[in-house]
């Protein structure tokens, strides 16, 4: 347990300073962030593919990396409207509950996981909701978040950018099209928190459920599988990026200075799923997933307020507070779930 639980802890690390390398640039569409940050990503896989002893590619488990990948796209504009903290806790806690759900009642042909102690996991997962419904009326200044590296660009506070606008637009068309956004943002964080709670099926398929996929039978980690999950990711990437730069008619937005950070973010990625597929195996699902996928939030909301400063004020900052301790206990209360008999 206690090697699933150092896996955890490495998974939350960098899976919650996932997005911090792009955060420090300026801020783009986003889609050639995505595609740097899955070449990152793979060239990493790649490296543990070969330390593996090259056990193969199995295209099923692509399928979980270019669901994550094809969400995935749309993170940095999301960003932009709801803040790296907020997209990063309400795309965790869905995907928690999603990855949750799956394992502890068998979806998608997935074996059932059950606790030792119902009680406490479904306590726990209480908790978490609990929790993650505060983070919405949490406001966040996203343009303070921003650190530009290029002195050429300039970031404008909300106050400039609301004056900016009002000399352009009527007020009644700028608020309607910022909620229009925002709601669009929402979507769109549910739908990366989803892929990010189904993303890892294909993988618990294909180790537990050899009467359905025979040729797994001789792998005996699911590590194995990390180099398939990122040949998926960097396949739908690529489609991506081509079909963005037709419709951009050949003349898609690439700042050089977008592609070293992307492609750091992709090696945190990479090696956070490592010590995903770990917890996975020692700890089960039922209990891995929660942690993995909700103390990152976490580690994200911190760079948010001590270093981009994207949250701030006595009201804000109290609120943040009562969701960790709610989220926190959550995740406690889970893993003490499958040793404690209640």
């Amino acid at each position: 347990m206690l090697i699933g639980l150092l896996a955890c802890l490495g998974a939350c690390l960098l899976l919650g300073t996932l997005f911090v390398p792009i955060k420090a640039c300026p801020p783009t569409d986003g889609f050639a962030t995505q595609l740097f940050m899955c070449l990152g990503s793979y060239i990493t896989s790649f490296g543990v593919y070969a330390y593996m002893g090259f056990p193969g590619i199995y295209s099923f488990a692509m399928i979980g990396g270019a669901v994550w990948s094809a969400t995935n796209c749309f993170a940095v504009p999301i960003m932009t409207h709801v803040g790296m903290a907020m997209f990063m806790l309400f795309a965790s806690s869905i995907s928690c509950l999603t990855g949750w759900a799956i394992s502890r009642f068998g979806l998608f042909g997935v074996p059932p996981s059950i606790p030792m102690s119902s009680i406490l996991n479904y306590s726990g997962i209480v908790l978490l909701i609990f929790g993650s419904a505060i983070y919405p009326f949490i406001k966040i200044n996203v343009f303070r978040a921003v650190k530009p590296i290029d002195p050429h660009v300039q970031v404008l506070s909300m106050t400039q950018l609301s004056e900016f606008n009002k000399s352009k637009h009527s007020k009644k068309d700028i608020e309607m099209s910022n909620s229009l956004k925002r709601v669009a943002a929402w979507i769109g964080t549910v739908l990366v928190g989803l892929s990010l709670g189904v993303m890892t099926t294909p993988v618990t398929l294909l180790m537990t459920r050899h009467d359905i996929y025979p040729l797994s039978t001789e792998i005996t980690t699911s590590v194995s599988f990390h180099f398939s999950f990122f040949t998926g990711v960097i396949l739908v990437s690529v489609v991506i990026f081509v079909l963005y730069s037709v419709i951009r008619k050949g003349k898609p937005k690439v700042p050089s200075k977008i592609v070293l950070p992307s492609m750091l973010s992709g090696v945190f990625f990479s090696s956070a799923m490592v010590f995903f597929f770990v917890a996975n195996e020692q700890l089960s699902p039922t209990i891995s997933y929660p942690i993995c996928m909700m103390a990152p939030g976490l580690v994200t909301s911190a760079w948010s307020v001590l270093y981009f400063k994207e949250i701030s004020g006595r009201r804000n900052l109290l609120l943040l507070g009562a969701a960790y301790i709610l989220t926190l206990i959550g995740v406690l209360v889970i893993t003490v779930s499958r040793v404690v008999q209640l």
